[in-house]
């Protein structure tokens, strides 16, 4: 990945991550107002923003940075720990919703959702971070 590739890889994620952030806050709300509907919600962004989301991170900019400031190792390493969690998280969502077990379902949501907010509070640094040292060269 050249240094353009990887600036344009890094805007487009900082571009989802103030999408999700978003998305994250309206899903919250939405999970008090009409449960059934943020469920479903719910799990349409996860499976189809999130987990791609994850895949270009992990496959294309997490490799960049740890060539580029190996000194961010530790942190790479917590961010896809917490990438494993989320997903067995929502693996753990979907049998509680398969055994109709809403309640829980719910809890689980808001938990996931938070996580998440969190997690692009740690990564969105490091981006804005490596964006402002690739656009000097």
């Amino acid at each position: 990945m050249s240094i353009e590739e990887l600036i344009k890889a890094l805007k487009e994620l900082t571009y989802e991550h103030i999408v999700f952030f978003k998305r994250i806050n309206e899903l919250i709300s939405a999970l008090n107002k009409d449960p059934f509907k943020a469920i479903e919600d719910f799990m349409f962004f996860f499976e189809n923003s999130i987990i791609p989301h994850r895949d270009r991170e992990e496959a294309y900019v997490f490799p960049i940075i740890l060539k580029l400031k190996t000194e961010e190792k530790p942190l790479i390493e917590e961010l896809i720990n917490e990438h494993k969690k989320h997903l067995n998280e929502f693996k753990h969502l979907k049998e509680n919703l398969a055994n109709g077990k809403l309640t829980e379902a719910k809890k689980q949501i808001e938990k996931l959702l938070n996580g998440l907010k969190k997690h692009i509070e740690q990564e969105e640094p490091l981006y804005q971070l490596l964006l402002k040292e690739a656009l000097k060269t």
